[in-house]
């Protein structure tokens, strides 16, 4: 394989000469979705081994704070789900439907990507070769962040079982509970966004490889993308955000004189 990409450094390589195939990007993705959904599975059972019930009094004790915190507000969906990850046909469900979003996900990035370097930035380099030549960097990197918030989750559990289970909830405690879900959040953010910009400048460099462009041109071209990227994913959280907002407080009443 390393043979068949040696031509990635000749100068001014035409579409045509990329050595890659979509046999070669299929592999490379349907590998990388196999890899997530072991992961998935791996990391929900070591969760139900190392933290046993631990884990599910931590989703209960979260619903109940939620309930305090926000009164009225109808958990009926999130603790279905929170039961539901209990079961382990749902979870291999679960798995399988997230390790193919992430697949269509990144096919969807790599093809902005592309087409941005293509159209806008006079690249000459196939979709194929892009798929085939980062994602090893989108493993790697997807591998990190999720091993990082699991371990971070463990802690996170154990911690809300051992501070709240059987207290009384007060304002103090409350007060309490956001800090460590902000603290929480904190550390997800970090992993999120530092690996993001890590895989954004490894796969800068790839871009300027693969489509035979300069190095600031690659960097431009994952500027951009990123710059799309993050329209579209504001649109869509507020959508989402939107609807999930409506399925869990419900119609918001009208004030009548």
């Amino acid at each position: 394989m390393s043979e068949q990409y040696s031509f990635d450094d000749k100068p001014k390589r035409k579409r045509d000469q990329d050595p890659t195939t979509w046999a070669d990007a299929w592999k490379a993705l349907g590998i990388l979705a196999g890899v997530v959904l072991v992961y998935s599975l791996i990391t929900n059972f070591a969760s139900q081994l190392i933290l046993g019930d631990t884990l599910a009094r931590a989703g209960e004790i979260s619903l109940e704070l939620a309930r305090v915190q926000t009164v009225g507000l109808d958990l009926s969906f999130l603790n279905t789900m929170s039961n539901a990850m209990m079961n382990p046909l749902f979870v291999l469900g679960a798995a399988l439907v997230m390790s193919t979003i992430l697949v269509l996900v990144l096919l969807i990035i790599y093809s902005l990507i592309h087409a941005v370097t293509n159209k806008f930035l006079g690249g000459e380099g196939t979709l194929r070769g892009l798929i085939v030549r980062a994602n090893g960097w989108s493993l790697g990197i997807y591998l990190v962040y999720s091993i990082g918030v699991f371990l971070a989750n463990l802690q996170f559990s154990s911690a809300l079982v051992n501070r709240f289970d059987g207290a009384t909830i007060t304002t103090p405690l409350l007060i309490e509970y956001q800090t460590m879900a902000s603290n929480f959040s904190l550390v997800a953010n970090i992993l999120l966004y530092g690996g993001w910009l890590v895989w954004s400048i490894a796969i800068s460099m790839i871009v300027s490889r693969n489509y035979q462009i300069s190095k600031g041109k690659g960097c431009l071209a994952m500027v951009i993308s990123n710059v799309i990227l993050g329209v579209v994913v504001c649109a869509l959280a507020f959508a989402v955000g939107a609807a999930i907002f409506g399925t869990v407080a419900g119609p918001i009443p009208l004030a009548i004189d």
